[in-house]
């Protein structure tokens, strides 16, 4: 498990254990649960986050209104999801700008 991983796992079991007073806390933590085997089962990091992030999304948690741990919890979903948004932008750019190369340096043109 790389240090993405550990960090996140580290955070997940955190907020678990932390009381959660909402009408959505059941699902919410049993999904919570189900996130942790599923990352210690090998499945990545990135499609982990992105369950979280939904997690929260369906159960109506609002991170303001969370306990502290699962507030850190959701701001680094949050920010790793960003960063992996901008990642994945900044290479659909590199690849238009390749596939747009040949044309703009034919010499047939």
């Amino acid at each position: 498990m790389d240090a993405d991983a550990e960090t996140l796992e580290q955070l997940i079991e955190t907020a678990y254990q932390e009381p959660v007073d909402n009408q959505q806390s059941i699902s919410y933590k049993n999904g919570l649960k189900r996130m942790i085997h599923e990352l210690r089962n090998g499945k990545g990091t990135q499609f982990v986050m992105i369950d979280l992030y939904h997690n929260f999304r369906e159960n109506d948690m609002v991170p303001v209104m969370l306990p502290t741990n699962n507030q850190k919890l959701y701001q680094y979903t949050w920010h790793m999801l960003l960063l992996l948004r901008e990642k994945e932008l900044k290479n659909r750019h590199l690849i238009s700008q390749l596939a747009e190369a040949p044309t703009i340096f034919d010499p047939y043109l």
